[in-house]
């Protein structure tokens, strides 16, 4: 997997991860003031969520697997468990996406010498 699709196909599934949140939660409590019923509406951000973060462990697995970093799966699995279980510590999911872009980003010469971005692969 190239860079661009990595980036690309990362970042379309790493937005929604974000915007799903505001949605479950505001839409709890907005229908919660109103005494509307939202009792499906976690079960189905829940479910969103895992769709995302899904797709972003496969996206990680192969653009890791293709530059010799296999261990670049991690980190949506981290960002994942953080979003979905633990809600309560906010700013480990959005560390663990930018840790894998970056280093998904980057692409290490042969021996360790240097580390630079390199869009063509």
């Amino acid at each position: 997997m190239n860079l661009a699709v990595f980036l690309i196909l990362y970042m379309l599934f790493m937005i929604p991860t974000y915007l799903i949140r505001f949605a479950v939660f505001g839409a709890a409590f907005d229908n919660a003031s109103r005494g509307l019923e939202t009792d499906g509406i976690g079960g189905a951000g829940t479910f969103m969520f895992l769709i995302c973060f899904a797709v972003m462990g496969v996206v990680a697995f192969f653009r890791g697997r293709r530059i010799g970093k296999p261990w670049l799966v991690v980190f949506p699995v981290v960002a994942g468990v953080f979003d979905i279980v633990l809600v309560f510590i906010p700013f480990i999911p959005t560390v663990m996406h930018v840790l894998a872009i970056v280093l998904g980003a980057i692409v290490s010469q042969e021996g360790g010498k240097s580390a630079k971005a390199d869009p063509t692969t």
